[in-house]
């Protein structure tokens, strides 16, 4: 039985790529996994991304860019946030809830009132 030299060369080849693949997979399953590199090299996430670390969604983060609360950067068409930039917003929300009027209370207050008696506003 005679191997002709194409056959001969597509078998010493397929068996080098085999033995590389294995070697590849072996390196992949020992690295950890990689953490997404926009939270990591550049300290710009996503709306998204930022959404998930908010525990809010997409299109409260991009409301807060809208209304100035949080700084958008632009890259091309996407908006990125920078991180520290996010986490010192989240801070200076938890702080500022004492503020924050407790809805549920002032209906209760309202609903307690006699029928036509003046509302006054808070400030």
């Amino acid at each position: 039985m005679t191997v002709s030299l194409d056959e001969a060369i597509r078998a010493a080849v397929r068996e080098v790529v085999r033995e590389e693949l294995l070697a590849l997979r072996a390196v992949q399953r020992a690295a950890p996994p990689a953490p997404p590199p926009s939270a990591t090299t550049d300290g710009y996430v996503s709306t998204a991304e930022a959404a998930q670390i908010a525990d809010v969604r997409p299109a409260t983060v991009r409301t807060w860019i809208r209304q100035g609360h949080l700084r958008g950067h632009r890259a091309g068409r996407l908006v990125r946030v920078r991180l520290d930039e996010l986490r010192a917003y989240l801070a200076r929300a938890t702080n500022d809830r004492e503020g924050v009027i407790d809805l549920d209370a002032r209906a209760r207050d309202i609903l307690a009132r006699p029928r036509g008696q003046a509302t006054r506003r808070r400030k």
